[in-house]
């Protein structure tokens, strides 16, 4: 990088973003004085670190903005990464939009129900929960043991008898008025109590009304109650108690795992662990300040509050931006602290064995794809193993409402960010092949699109197969690797999958890996395409 460049930069707060020589973004990074920050990356080796000499080796100007404070430039570099992508900058894959648990307490019988928006709309939201498996257990919970309806608003108000969920002892049944709103009301303010996790109080409400009952020589909601409870303490009780008194405190764990990095976060709530976070940096960092501050910024979002007290594994003095943003958020104070000794320390060693924990398996994960990935190349003929994997599929209801879909998977992983949903334009329905080479061609010529992928699947046959080696040879990209996997006809016992060039279908079995992972590329595909034409046919208007 030239070091021409540094007259040029302001001895102020404020963010600068490296860019190449085509203008993409490379890097985006904050300082409160950009001007010795920049002077940094000028020497001959940076600052020491091996990927910023690699970084520098593609850096042909660097823009800036000046912020007033150095906690704006916090938020901006943050929403410049977000927009950005930069290549080089740490970017957790769960960036997204987290999943909570809603209860639509403006409703006289409110249900419980799992999702990713957060509106003011009256309704009361638990979470957000970073592992959506959590979050539906925690529905199922919430359900078997308080029996809320899950269903929707327009099926409560169009039944005329129970349904299968009264049947197996999951709902009361509010929708035939089997249950009265006084006691179905008395339901969910329980389920809010354990959805809190104030379990002490639960407990409580739910001894007294056994206790009523067994008075009232009501034996068998006395039993009900009891064994309510009893399901209760063995679902809650084995949670880590933090201390005897309640206490609200995340905990920031950091492990470096070879060339990976993980940073873990406990959330303990009332003196107990509610949740665990968690994400993986792909790089080596020294600078785990850095890695804390970036994770916590995508970590703390709607409808997530920062806690009073946050503890972390570096020098709270370099975290003084991240704390007075965290403060703003919640409203309050936030006390950010690196505690070394007594429960607090115990609790944060106990976040960095989670981190740890993640960037096992993550490692696993990746050693498992790269066998994979090696199968993959030989059976489909490849010149090198695809890392970046894409599928396309089309959907329509009896020829109509059609839409096209594209997943992406990354090192066998979803990379959900990169999922992409099309409504087709053209008048080609019910034309399969046409609408396959709309999307196709829509998805490689988008230049706000991200990069061709190594491999591309297509859910069809080998009429699907040339739509798509067509499209390449009119795009000039005939060099894309592509693979059909069609369904099996007649005596057929399991897929088959299709490559350019082949008249019959490759050799693989029912069980092959390979052959496993594509059906699982395929059929994730298949459910994304499905689930965005079945929300087309909700919203589209009647047809006369």
């Amino acid at each position: 990088m030239r070091a021409d460049i540094l007259p040029t930069v302001p001895r102020a707060a404020g963010v600068y973003l490296m860019k190449d020589a085509r203008g993409a973004v490379l890097y985006v990074g904050k300082a409160k004085n950009l001007r010795a920050r920049v002077r940094s990356y000028v020497r001959a080796d940076g600052d020491g670190r091996p990927h910023v000499r690699v970084l520098l080796l593609h850096v042909v100007s660097i823009e800036t903005i000046v912020t007033a404070t150095e906690q704006e430039a916090l938020l901006l570099e943050h929403t410049l990464i977000r927009k950005h992508r930069p290549r080089y900058n740490i970017i957790f894959r769960d960036d997204k939009s987290y999943v909570s648990v809603r209860v639509n307490l403006s409703h006289a019988f409110p249900g419980v129900y799992r999702t990713r928006r957060v509106v003011k709309d009256g309704a009361r939201y638990f979470g957000p929960y970073t592992d959506g498996t959590a979050c539906r257990e925690t529905i199922e919970l919430v359900t078997r043991f308080f029996r809320l309806r899950t269903c929707s608003d327009r099926e409560f108000s169009n039944r005329s008898r129970p349904c299968l969920q009264y049947q197996i002892g999951r709902c009361t049944a509010p929708c035939v008025g089997l249950v009265d709103a006084a006691s179905y009301r008395l339901q969910v303010d329980q389920a809010v109590l354990l959805l809190q996790g104030r379990r002490n109080e639960l407990t409580k409400a739910l001894t007294t009304q056994m206790r009523a009952a067994a008075v009232a020589e009501q034996f068998e909601a006395a039993v009900r109650w009891r064994d309510l409870l009893g399901d209760i303490e063995k679902t809650v009780e084995p949670q880590h108690v933090v201390r005897h008194r309640a206490i609200d405190r995340d905990y920031f764990g950091w492990a470096q795992q070879g060339a990976h990095g993980a940073v873990a976060v406990l959330a303990v709530r009332e003196g107990r662990v509610m949740e665990r976070g968690g994400a993986v940096v792909p790089v080596v960092v020294d600078d785990i300040a850095t890695v804390i501050e970036t994770f916590a910024l995508q970590y703390y979002q709607a409808p997530r509050v920062p806690p009073p007290e946050i503890c972390v594994p570096c020098t709270p003095a370099r975290l003084v931006s991240l704390r007075e943003h965290l403060s703003a958020l919640r409203g309050g104070p936030v006390r950010v602290k690196s505690p070394h000794r007594g429960a607090d320390s115990e609790l944060l060693a106990l976040a960095a064995t989670n981190a740890e924990q993640i960037g096992r398996a993550h490692a696993l994960q990746e050693h498992q794809w790269a066998g994979l990935a090696e199968k993959i190349s030989a059976a489909l003929e490849l010149s090198e193993t695809p890392a970046v994997i894409e599928c396309v599929d089309i959907s329509n209801w009896q020829g109509k409402e059609a839409v096209g879909a594209i997943t992406c998977f990354i090192d066998g992983a979803k990379a959900t960010a990169r999922y992409r949903k099309f409504n087709i334009r053209g008048p080609h329905e019910p034309n399969d092949y046409a609408m396959m080479h709309e999307v196709l061609t829509r998805r490689l010529t988008n230049p706000d699109a991200p990069p061709a992928p190594d491999l591309l699947v297509i859910d069809g046959g080998k009429g699907q197969l040339h739509v798509a080696q067509r499209v390449l040879s009119e795009l000039g990209a005939k060099q894309l690797p592509c693979v059909a996997i069609a369904k099996p006809h007649g005596d057929e016992i399991c897929d088959k999958l299709f490559i350019v060039g082949r008249k019959n279908p490759l050799n693989v079995h029912a069980g092959d890996p390979v052959l496993l992972f594509f059906q699982r590329v395929r059929d994730e595909t298949h459910r994304f395409a499905i689930t965005h034409q079945r929300s087309r046919r909700r919203v589209a208007p009647a047809r006369t």
